[in-house]
């Protein structure tokens, strides 16, 4: 056996060296991982999962600590903790619409609030699609257009649309509830909320592309900014 290595046989019985002038070793996980504490050092020793009297593979690690050997060992696994439990959530699964043809009616106390949802069709597709789109206080899009006319009718708030491709805020023209606009398909524009969260409604046909069409007063192409909401 080496020196200050932990060995591991196909019993399953591990037994762990000290070599002189190190604190008593840390079994690691399952044996397959040996953290060894020294004054300004950390040695870590992995081993191969695979583990027989013929064969056994030792891959040994030194690493210069940052910090007080404890403190960083408890870091290393605070990160590795959270690397894995975010690894492990599940991907969110779209909403499904709330109307189809087993569900043909929606009361207003079934529309979710404060977020994005499709009633009826998928505007990815062919056919037709009524999405409501959820504008928080303060968020707007920016300048773009559609390939395919859209419909779209005020449900609460005051929803404030401007045209072109320059960004200009001071200049949007609000709509209040119960209002509609059409934007036919290569209609450049924005829109959104300003001091209010805004809820409109989208009709039209899929599949619809968006394009993103931003300059500024010079007429030079703007990076796409956080508009949430985009429509």
């Amino acid at each position: 056996m080496r020196d200050g290595v932990s060995h591991r046989c196909h019993t399953g019985i591990e037994k762990v060296v000290r070599p002189a002038g190190l604190e008593p070793a840390t079994p690691g996980l399952e044996g397959r991982c040996s953290i060894q504490l020294s004054y300004g050092r950390v040695r870590v020793l992995v081993y191969a999962l695979r583990c027989t009297r013929r064969y056994r593979k030792d891959m040994e690690m030194t690493l210069n600590t940052l910090l007080p050997g404890p403190r960083f060992i408890c870091g290393l696994l605070l990160i590795g903790t959270a690397t894995i439990g975010t690894a492990q959530q599940p991907a969110q699964t779209p909403m499904k619409p709330l109307v189809d043809a087993d569900h043909k009616r929606l009361l207003p106390e079934q529309a979710p609030t404060g977020v994005t949802f499709p009633v009826l069709g998928d505007q990815s597709k062919p056919g037709m699609y009524v999405v409501r789109n959820d504008f928080q206080p303060g968020r707007t899009s920016r300048p773009h257009y559609h390939d395919q006319d859209r419909y779209v009718t005020v449900i609460k708030g005051t929803w404030w649309t401007g045209e072109g491709d320059v960004y200009q805020p001071d200049k949007m023209v609000p709509i209040k509830a119960g209002g509609f606009m059409f934007h036919p398909a290569g209609y450049h524009h924005y829109d959104g909320a300003k001091d209010e969260e805004v809820v409109v409604q989208i009709m039209g046909m899929g599949p619809v592309k968006t394009t993103q069409t931003e300059v500024d007063e010079k007429g030079q192409p703007v990076g796409r900014r956080g508009g949430a909401g985009q429509r």
